[in-house]
């Protein structure tokens, strides 16, 4: 820009000193100096402003570093951390001012930009000036040119006037930034004394001290405790080892008191000399039991041994005279009563028995109308009357009659209707077709109209009447009809029972009426009344066929009435008769029971002489004449006096004797008895006792003496078991067991707290792993806890994500950090005068 404005002002170019009016010339001249005086001054406000920016960032950005720096190396202090707070919140007011010059520095920018635009033009002004000058012409061109220069002179005096009060502007917001930088450095002498090592006010600097000092007597109260319990963990195992063997000496204490009981036990209950003891108790009883035959034979003064049972053989044999007597026992006495209850208490009640059957079977004969009266009380009469009654209800198919007549009639019906349907003479649908030509007075007047209009047509010259020319007429047209049902399927077979047949019955009628609808439509009239009239009259122009067309057609419209109608009467029947279905069980029922009569009257086989019926009626007879003994040499009353009566009679009369007989056959036998069984036991014992085997003597005494000889053994071996053997590698050879032996099976629960064959614990020094049982493991547990607990702590130990390691360091090492860092604040924030950095 300089350039060009050197160049405008040249005031000796040629082109100039030629110029008429030197007075406007001159005036380019001084607003050409003007706008470079301008520009000057501008470059210079623009050159202090860029300075005065510089440096306010230079301080903000210096006092926010300190700031960020003293609080990164002091937030462990509170106090100290709201003053570094108070501090970056001074360094955010000046980054507001900041913020201000930076808006002015926009400014200042645009105004630089908005003077150079207007020098620009004021250049391109005089540039235009010399090129447009006329040298030979009157000078007007130049003066507009001229008036244009002074309007831009005076934009540029105005720019400058906005310029100069910008920058008093500038210097003013410069004030207020050297009043925010001045309370920075107040806060910044704050931290100063808080930092300080020397004012007593220097909380950070003591806390560090005392930090170092805790963190140090903590480190080493750690490290004794770790020693403390790797100590008592120790001493704790030695007492479970200890506790193990003087359980095992408390046990064999124990073991040896218990058997020394059971000794004691066994030699004051003599258990050893129970054998000899009862040899000789054997002797004694020899003596004893050989003096009890003594006495066996004297009545008067009976052996103790037998006396009782005498006695009692005594007492049974005068119990038994009463029964037995000839004269005065009781079976005497029931003998004499023996024919009359046999009357009272058997044959009379059997022959009432007998007369009742007797008078059952007549009363049943007589319900039956059986005569003469000696034959109601034959149960072959009765059935044969029964058999009779029965083949009448079962009837039979030809002649129709009972229930195979019913079912027979019913099956004919069936066929009967499957085969009319058909037929033109005598036809079901011929006959419905005559019901409607002579019974509808309508249909019978069309007819009538029909003839008496053609009647010259007739073909049939014997037919003269009109009326027979109407009958004729009325037959052609049920011929007619009935063409058209030649075949209805499926045809009823009649060969089923009740219940089928009349389902098919239905069925059929059901199909009959299909087939009507279907060829018999009022639609089919205009067809057949053309069959009719052709076979009936000549063709003629003068035949009309209206009246016959119109007869056909209400024919054919009431035809299906008749059909349901007698479709209705068929299921009302089946409905109303839905019994008939229960006719082919109650028929084989009958059937049944008529072949189970036939052969129950008739001879099986034909060859016998009787009946079964007949056969059950001799049976009858025979133990009638049996009971009531009438007629027969073998009746109740006589084999129970020759069976009965006379041989227990002859019984009777021996008693007494044979009494008697064996009273004193039983005496000797029970004296016998006494002395064999004396003699026996005697012969069991050895006269000297020193020879007697209790083994074959007293076998039972002998196993169970054998057992309790051994009894010491066994208990001992009890106590062994039970407690814990001898526990002999503990003393060497030679030496006695002090102590005992424990497992798993007699101490299983033990075993598990205190494993004995860990090799910690035979060798007397356990470490407190889980193979020494739950008791060591705990207590070894105890130590692992507390060592993982305190493993940063171990010389050896390295630093993980999630564990530190501690040692003298740890805490020395932050507190000559801090002290450090806190010199270094002091330094940063304090200079050797005292003053605040800039």
């Amino acid at each position: 820009m300089s350039c060009h404005v050197s160049h405008a002002t040249d005031c000796r170019r040629p082109t100039l000193a030629v110029g008429h009016d030197e007075h406007n010339v001159a005036v380019i001249c001084h607003i050409i100096v003007a706008i470079n005086t301008a520009h000057n001054t501008l470059l210079y406000h623009v050159t202090s402003l860029n300075s005065w920016i510089i440096e306010a960032e230079t301080i903000r950005a210096a006092a926010e570093a300190k700031a960020k720096e003293a609080y990164d190396k002091l937030k462990v202090n509170q106090t100290l951390d709201a003053n570094v707070k108070k501090i970056v919140a001074a360094k955010e007011e000046i980054e507001k001012v900041h913020g201000n010059l930076g808006k002015v520095h926009g400014n200042l920018g645009a105004w630089k930009t908005q003077a150079r635009s207007v020098l620009q033009g004021a250049i391109d002004k005089a540039t235009e000036v010399h090129d447009a000058l006329d040298i030979d012409g009157k000078g007007d061109k130049l003066k507009t040119q001229i008036e244009g220069i002074d309007s831009a002179r005076q934009q540029i005096v105005s720019a400058n006037s906005q310029l100069g009060n910008h920058v008093s502007s500038l210097g003013k917001w410069r004030d207020a930034a050297k009043d925010v930088i001045k309370k920075a450095d107040e806060k910044c002498k704050e931290i100063l004394e808080k930092v300080s090592t020397k004012s007593p006010e220097s909380v950070i600097y003591q806390q560090s001290g005392e930090l170092q000092k805790k963190g140090t007597t903590l480190l080493r109260a750690a490290q004794e405790a770790k020693k403390a319990v790797a100590k008592q963990v120790g001493e704790a195992l030695k007492a479970v080892v200890a506790m193990d063997t003087d359980l095992k000496r408390d046990l064999k204490s124990v073991k040896n008191k218990l058997k020394k009981g059971i000794e004691d036990v066994i030699r004051i209950l003599q258990v050893n000399e129970l054998g000899n003891k009862v040899k000789d108790d054997l002797g004694t009883l020899r003596q004893k039991i050989e003096g009890l035959k003594n006495n066996m034979d004297d009545d008067s003064k009976p052996n103790e041994l037998v006396k009782q049972a005498l006695e009692n053989l005594a007492e049974e044999k005068q119990t038994l005279e009463k029964v037995t007597h000839k004269d005065t026992g009781s079976i005497k006495r029931e003998m004499d009563k023996l024919y009359n209850n046999f009357k009272t208490a058997i044959q009379n009640p059997l022959d009432t028995k007998v007369s009742e059957v007797d008078s059952a079977i007549v009363a049943l004969g007589g319900k039956f109308g059986i005569q003469p009266e000696g034959d109601k009380k034959k149960l072959h009469k009765i059935f044969d009357k029964i058999k009779e009654e029965v083949g009448k209800i079962k009837g039979t198919p030809n002649p129709k009659a009972g229930l195979e007549g019913i079912v027979s009639g019913l099956q004919n019906y069936a066929k009967v209707i499957g085969n009319n349907v058909g037929k033109t003479n005598g036809g079901t649908v011929s006959h419905w077709v005559m019901r409607i030509l002579n019974g509808n007075v309508l249909v019978g007047g069309w007819i009538d109209e029909y003839v008496s209009h053609n009647n010259g047509n007739f073909q049939d010259s014997t037919v003269t009447a009109e009326n027979q020319k109407a009958a004729k007429v009325k037959t052609v047209i049920q011929n007619k009809i009935q063409e058209r049902i030649r075949s209805v399927k499926p045809k009823p077979t009649g060969t089923k029972d009740v219940g089928e047949t009349l389902k098919e019955i239905q069925a059929f009628h059901n199909a009959v009426s299909q087939t009507i609808k279907a060829e018999l439509a009022p639609d089919k009239a205009d067809e057949i009344a053309g069959k009719v009239k052709s076979d009936v009259y000549y063709a003629g122009g003068g035949n009309k066929i209206e009246h016959l067309q119109g007869a056909i057609k209400s024919t054919l419209a009431q035809l299906p009435v008749l059909v349901k109608n007698s479709g209705d009467e068929i299921n009302t029947f089946a409905d109303s008769n839905a019994a008939l279905a229960k006719l082919d069980g109650i028929l084989q029922q009958a059937t049944t029971l008529h072949g189970q009569l036939k052969a129950a009257t008739n001879p099986d086989p034909p060859t016998a002489t009787e009946s079964p019926a007949e056969a059950v009626d001799s049976k009858l007879n025979a133990v009638r004449e049996f009971v009531d003994g009438k007629n027969s040499d073998k009746d109740l009353a006589k084999i129970f006096n020759e069976k009965v009566t006379d041989e227990l009679t002859k019984a009777v009369k021996e008693l007494p004797g044979a009494v008697s007989t064996f009273n004193q056959q039983a005496q000797t036998q029970i004296r016998a008895a006494a002395k064999k069984a004396i003699t026996a036991a005697a012969e069991e014992i050895k006269t000297d006792s020193s020879g007697i085997n209790l083994k074959d003597t007293m076998s039972n005494f002998h196993n169970v003496y054998k057992d309790i000889h051994q009894l010491e053994e066994k208990l001992n071996g009890q106590v062994d078991e039970h407690i814990g053997k001898d526990d002999n590698q503990a003393g060497g050879t030679g030496v006695t067991a002090d102590k005992v032996t424990i497992t798993k099976d007699n101490f299983g629960k033990y075993y598990e707290h205190v494993k004995q064959d860990s090799d910690g614990l035979m060798k007397g020094y356990l470490k407190g792993e889980s193979d020494e049982g739950k008791l060591p493991e705990v207590i070894g547990k105890i130590k692992a806890e507390v060592y993982n607990a305190l493993q940063m702590i171990e010389p050896g130990f390295s630093s993980s994500p999630r564990v530190n390691k501690i040692d003298k360091d740890t805490f020395e090492k932050p507190a000559k950090a801090i002290e450090k860092e806190l010199r270094a604040i002091k330094e940063l924030v304090d200079d050797v005068d005292g003053e605040v950095v800039r």
